[in-house]
């Protein structure tokens, strides 16, 4: 079975963060973690981008979903045709064209307790 890890970055429309922020951990989560292959998910809200400053204007926060399964294609697809459906809705409060995804393969990784 494949790894891969999924990131999503997002911004929503100025003064929406709240109502955002709701939708997404109440509703999008799940909708995403009901497509057989993906396992897990965690949000984040940047607060620093020292390297490239522009980053905290095109985007506020990041997903990171965790997806295993033996054709990366098929559940890349299924979110394609679930998206803006009944099955996943898109609230209105998400500046769509400030949305970038990520489609990330394991190389490497360091056990936690390398120190």
């Amino acid at each position: 079975m494949q790894r891969h890890s999924l990131l999503v970055l997002t911004k929503p429309f100025e003064g929406s963060d709240e109502e955002f922020n709701r939708w997404y951990d109440e509703q999008h989560l799940a909708d995403v973690l009901d497509i057989p292959g993906f396992v897990s998910a965690r949000r984040y809200r940047i607060v620093d981008s020292r390297y490239q400053g522009e980053a905290l204007l095109l985007w506020r926060y990041l997903a990171i979903y965790e997806i295993e399964c033996d054709d990366l294609s098929q559940a890349l697809d299924e979110i394609r045709k679930r998206s803006g459906t009944t099955a996943m809705p898109i609230s209105d409060t998400l500046d769509m064209s400030k949305v970038a995804t990520l489609v990330m393969q394991p190389l490497s990784s360091v056990p936690s307790d390398h120190g």
